[in-house]
């Protein structure tokens, strides 16, 4: 199991913390992360999470902007859905 650990980037002076979660889970590690200001989540059964799993796990650690990839197959729209009224911002791409 990959351990999530948080990135930072330093640009024009700020700290922009980044997460990049890979083929896992939502783990205790990422629950617990703070100060995320754009998460990249992974969404795709058997090697990822779920649509439920991955917003629920959003709703947690809640960065101000995710982004879902690595999804072909699963539902956008409920990922969306289920985020709706959180302060998170959902930007869908087209990563295929």
């Amino acid at each position: 199991m990959n351990r999530m650990l948080p990135v930072f980037v330093l640009l024009a002076g700020a700290v922009w913390a980044q997460q990049r979660a890979s083929h896992t889970e939502c783990t205790p590690e990422m629950k617990s992360l703070k100060g995320i200001d754009v998460a990249f989540l992974p969404m795709n059964l058997p090697y990822t999470m779920p649509v439920d799993e991955a917003a629920a796990c959003v709703k947690v650690f809640q960065p101000k902007i995710v982004y879902p990839y690595h999804y072909r197959g699963s539902d956008l729209k409920a990922f969306e859905s289920a985020l709706k009224g959180q302060p998170v911002e959902v930007r869908l791409r087209e990563w295929y």
